[in-house]
């Protein structure tokens, strides 16, 4: 949807117009409440995101993308709660149900975001071999150059300096560039 096109390209207003207007003209549309609960997210609005979850939880199809997709984002909710056990119960589900799926995009978010986990708990060296993990996994299945390659390539930079492993966040760095410029046309 446009919404969610508009929300990967970081236009949080327009996606929340967006989002807002298809949840107007259609109050069961779950990917625009679903949207609406990223966009709070992105913003910090704990409390409007947690309603939004409340709200989809009851009408959620088990078993379907949508639910992992909602596992996802009260994972991230659970995260800033500092509910980190209930969060990495949350973001598994999501992960298993992504991978068992094969959704590869959506299954290197939420390995992204159990990563995320074991970094906030000061768990770097973990986060960053699990990360490795999920970079083999996802590079089998996306290009060198998808978005959620480069963002793990990214967050393991960032790990990989938080412990000083400062050559292997060199070499993410470089592999990053190389991959950008190829984004970008340029060689």
């Amino acid at each position: 949807s446009m919404g969610i096109a508009q929300l990967q390209m970081g236009l949080y207003e327009g996606a929340r117009q967006s989002f807002q207007t298809a949840v107007e003209s259609d109050e069961g549309s779950v990917e625009a409440q679903l949207g609406l609960i990223e966009l709070n997210l992105a913003d910090i609005n704990i409390s409007q995101a947690k309603t939004g979850l409340e709200r989809l939880e009851r009408v959620l199809p088990e078993g379907s993308k949508e639910q992992a997709l909602w596992f996802l984002l009260l994972s991230k909710v659970q995260t800033f709660e500092k509910s980190y056990a209930k969060a990495n119960d949350s973001a598994q589900r999501a992960l298993n149900w992504f991978e068992t799926n094969k959704q590869p995009k959506a299954m290197l978010a939420a390995a992204r975001q159990v990563a995320e986990l074991m970094y906030v708990q000061s768990k770097s060296k973990d986060a960053a071999a699990y990360l490795e993990q999920w970079l083999q996994k996802g590079l089998k299945q996306l290009s060198a150059t998808h978005t959620e390659i480069l963002g793990i390539r990214k967050d393991l930079i960032d790990i990989y300096n938080d412990f000083g492993a400062y050559p292997k966040a060199l070499e993410q760095g470089e592999k990053l560039l190389t991959d950008i410029k190829t984004v970008l046309g340029e060689t």
